[in-house]
């Protein structure tokens, strides 16, 4: 698919082009062969918070890194549904689409259809129930994607915060494994969601999370790993763990403070060894995912008693980061107040009594 247009009318503004653009999608950019902007869309000003005369002019990986153009200005072939890193979101590019004009390329059109992949996920929840595998197995895509957080999510302007935002951020550049430290409550999941999303090796792969104190010791190993048909009585069929499904994403395995001493020697392997057996099989699986780690326990207390392996917590502890509990913050409640009655459905409003109590409840 491509589209014919004369030069003039890709290169000359404020036409019927710009019409189209402005009015059709969320967000619209076009491209010149060397993939410099040649026109952004009113809702491309409006979600980046910059002006055309910000970008016209400048080359789109400026703005955006990984923004697909290159393989369709070099082989004039469109593509369709590619994920993007916006902003720090990850948001549904719809398509890129080649220009031509007289049979020779002249730049390019990229435009988002859905700024949100929570509304995807709505949209094919309700085409799932029919049953159909093409639709079921796009959701199971987009669900891995629709959740992320970045590191705005992350509300607090006391300095512990700022503070675990710079290290968190120093740890996303990395490919090392990230042990995260902190009470139950204090956003953990939040955290490690923003360091895949920033993190330009796996932000456009799953992030997959492993709840190591809600799953059974004997069936946590079969969940990571995954099994083969017949490993086990039940195992109807070959599984993939969540390893697998990890791919070249991330996965956290949460709460690994109460993960049993095997699968800790196991895990230990993955960490050494880049690889893993499915329960049951025999061929050995190469494992490309982020490690990070996660936990509410004191994993250096844990090892002095015998109760957490040393070795492995070592192998997971490279870059650590603590969690500072709301206590440690209080100058950030009423942050987190407006922030959450915002993105409630409630108009509720606090007295400046009702702050000063909950600023001063421990």
């Amino acid at each position: 698919m491509h589209l014919n247009i004369s030069k003039e009318v890709f290169f000359t503004r404020g036409g019927l082009l710009d019409e189209i653009l402005n009015n059709t999608f969320e967000q619209a950019i076009l491209v010149d062969t060397n993939a410099n902007i040649i026109f952004f869309s009113e809702g491309s000003e409006r979600f980046s918070k910059k002006k055309s005369h910000e970008t016209i002019g400048y080359p789109i990986k400026k703005w955006v890194p990984d923004h697909g153009f290159d393989k369709v200005l070099e082989t004039g072939i469109a593509d369709k549904g590619v994920l993007v890193n916006l902003e720090g979101n990850i948001t549904s590019i719809s398509h890129h689409i080649p220009v031509f004009s007289k049979g020779e390329i002249i730049g390019a059109i990229g435009f988002v259809v859905f700024t949100s992949l929570d509304t995807v996920k709505k949209l094919l929840a309700s085409m799932t129930s029919s049953g159909n595998s093409e639709y079921a197995t796009l959701y199971d895509r987009v669900s891995r994607y629709s959740s992320k957080y970045s590191f705005n999510d992350y509300v607090g302007e006391h300095p512990l915060v700022k503070q675990l935002i710079e290290q968190a951020q120093i740890a996303a550049d990395s490919d090392l494994p990230i042990l995260i430290c902190g009470e139950t409550g204090t956003g953990k999941e939040v955290i490690a969601n923003a360091i895949h999303t920033s993190n330009k090796k796996t932000f456009l792969n799953p992030f997959v999370t492993v709840n190591c104190s809600a799953i059974p010791d004997h069936l946590l190993e079969s969940e990571m790993f995954g099994h083969e048909k017949g490993a086990f009585t039940g195992a109807a069929t070959a599984k993939k763990g969540r390893f697998e499904l990890a791919g070249k994403g991330s996965i956290l395995l949460d709460e690994i403070g109460d993960m049993n001493s095997l699968l800790q020697t196991k895990l230990l392997r993955v960490l050494e060894e880049k690889e893993f057996e499915r329960v049951g099989g025999t061929q050995l699986i190469p494992s490309n995912a982020r490690i990070i780690a996660s936990t509410n326990a004191d994993l250096a207390r844990l090892c002095a008693d015998k109760k957490f392996r040393s070795d492995l917590y070592y192998r997971l502890n490279i870059l650590e980061l603590y969690m500072p509990p709301l206590r440690q913050r209080f100058s950030d409640i009423p942050l987190l107040v407006d922030h959450f009655v915002s993105n409630s459905q409630y108009d509720i409003k606090f007295s400046d009594d009702a702050l000063d109590i909950m600023t001063h409840y421990h």
